[in-house]
């Protein structure tokens, strides 16, 4: 389920949040916390937000910092590179000593 952000999410206030309705009778309500991001649990309902009918455009766009995808100015996006660095020789993993097979001397 995408969370979607009200674009003008700034100049919500409590006393004046955004509602949406769509066309299946579903309410979403946009405050001011999260950064004017809300779950929107339908698929149907997102596509109508993101994609309004006619020559509007959408007030809403996909909050992507919710599942951790940042773009640069171009809006490219930025990946992150998780390369393993290999083990120092202080990081290696130490094996432990092996127990003497026998009875213990006295």
């Amino acid at each position: 389920m995408p969370f979607l952000r009200f674009k003008r999410w700034q100049y919500l206030t409590p006393l004046a949040p955004h509602v949406a309705v769509c066309t299946s009778r579903r309410r979403y309500l946009w405050k001011g916390d999260q950064n004017g991001a809300t779950l929107v649990d339908y698929k149907s309902d997102m596509d109508e937000l993101l994609n309004p009918m006619g020559d509007r455009q959408s007030d809403y766009e996909v909050a992507w910092e919710k599942y951790n995808v940042r773009f640069d100015d171009t809006g490219i996006e930025i990946v992150e590179d998780k390369k393993e660095t290999p083990l120092t020789p202080k990081e290696t993993p130490s094996t432990p000593a092996a127990r003497p097979v026998g009875r213990p001397k006295k």
